[in-house]
């Protein structure tokens, strides 16, 4: 007959360790409400898994990732493994996760290390409700430290991740999807790519996921970072309140039109290079939303990428005190100060200039606001009736506005002709 699981009592054998110490301080009178399936412990140089409810040491053994691989296999129907603090020390295998609603939890991000012990979600069906949680990942320069796929509403929260190729790689196969994760309050840095989600061209895309209030990059554990988030073959994604710096680009496209419908809102960017970075010919990234961002001089915002859709706010290409000049080299922006400069020559009619920027491809209107600040000043001294007319040129050159200035009579500007072009898509 079977001893019910309530009678049980396992203690590791007494040559090892003291196993009055192990029930004084291990056993059911000690236990916290049960609120974890399974709780993973050090003593010495061994790992022990306990079992939450009960009480009992279910599995021990001197490879941490073995101990913690056992409870994870043990929760069929799920459940919650809350490991104490402590740095647990593995040799790069998985711990693989294939199962519906496991939650692995540390006592807090700066209390518990996994090193080396990387983790794999990987179910034969599409895994629910993942949750990683109150840890840090320290990893040894190269690897994924989390891998998730064929998995939809996970949650990673209040990590740290550190010293890998890929910090958290989320990614949709031709047969498996990586949709609605939240990855909330993570600070990952020294990773070729601080997050990766990845799809399927066509077919299975990464969608619809929530980078909220992290900090990604920078350089402390010596590897350094590239990429802040890089999305191949994305929709919807989101990325809120979140903090890029130290690295040479926030958002990586690997090739044109890889990335569409996506959400940047509220976030810094300092020390970097590009905000968005096509590393394929010039294509078109579909934006939803663009606003209430920080950006830090000198950081280019689309390199190589031309963008379409809602970009509120109000990024300026050149300035009042220097605008640009037909012809002028491409410049950035959603909002262009251009001007006709003072003594140029105007016929009665239309008269025909070409300003550049980056942003031009794919925008249905743009709409030419003339400004004076003073009088005559901005008007270019135009005295008789004008108009100025814009529209994207980009038939002939993809970053190429035309724009006319309809004049009622031969005129030479007395000053310059200050205008602003606002582009809309």
């Amino acid at each position: 007959m079977s001893v019910p699981d309530e009678l049980r009592r396992y203690v590791p054998r007494t040559d090892l360790y003291d196993s009055l110490e192990l029930v004084h301080y291990h056993m059911p009178v000690e236990q916290p409400p049960a609120t974890a399936s399974y709780i993973i412990f050090k003593k010495g140089n061994k790992t022990y898994a306990k079992n939450g409810t009960y009480g009992h040491i279910e599995y021990e053994d001197t490879d941490t990732t073995t101990v913690i691989q056992n409870a994870i296999n043990a929760l069929t129907n799920g459940g919650k493994i809350f490991i104490k603090r402590g740095t647990y020390t593995g040799d790069g295998t998985n711990l693989a996760i294939t199962n519906d609603k496991i939650n692995i939890i540390g006592e807090g991000r700066d209390l518990v290390t996994l090193e080396k012990i990387p983790i794999n979600i990987n179910g034969n069906s599409t895994l629910y409700n993942i949750k990683v949680s109150s840890l840090t990942l320290k990893g040894n320069g190269t690897g994924t430290a989390l891998y998730a796929t064929n998995t939809v509403n996970a949650i990673f929260e209040n990590l740290r991740i550190y010293n890998w190729d890929y910090g958290i790689n989320g990614e949709s196969t031709s047969t498996k999807n990586f949709y609605f994760a939240t990855i909330r309050n993570c600070r990952i840095h020294d990773a070729t790519s601080c997050i990766y989600l990845k799809g399927v061209e066509g077919t299975n895309l990464a969608n619809h996921n929530y980078i909220v209030e992290c900090e990604l990059g920078g350089n402390i554990a010596g590897k350094g970072t590239t990429n802040g988030v890089y999305i191949e073959h994305g929709q919807g994604n989101h990325i809120i309140r979140t903090h890029f710096g130290s690295m040479e680009n926030a958002i990586r496209i690997p090739k044109a039109n890889a990335a569409n419908d996506i959400t940047v809102k509220n976030c810094w960017f300092e020390s970097l290079t590009n905000i968005f970075l096509n590393d394929g010919s010039i294509g078109t990234l579909r934006i939803k939303e663009f606003e209430g961002n920080v950006i830090a001089s000198g950081i280019t915002i689309f390199n190589n990428v031309l963008p379409k859709g809602t970009i509120s706010q109000i990024i300026e290409g050149g300035s009042r005190s220097a605008p640009l000049e037909p012809n002028n080299d491409p410049v950035e922006g959603n909002v262009l100060w251009c001007k006709i400069p003072d003594g140029t020559s105007l016929t009665a009619g239309r008269n025909t200039f070409y300003f550049y920027a980056k942003w031009v491809n794919g925008y249905t209107s743009i709409i030419a606001v003339p400004y004076a600040y003073y009088p005559n000043e901005g008007t270019g001294g135009i005295t008789v009736p004008f108009t100025i007319e814009a529209r994207d040129y980009s038939g002939w050159a993809a970053d190429r506005i035309r724009v006319d200035i309809i004049v009622g009579s031969d005129i030479t500007l007395t000053s310059d002709l200050l205008f602003k072009l606002i582009l809309k898509g």
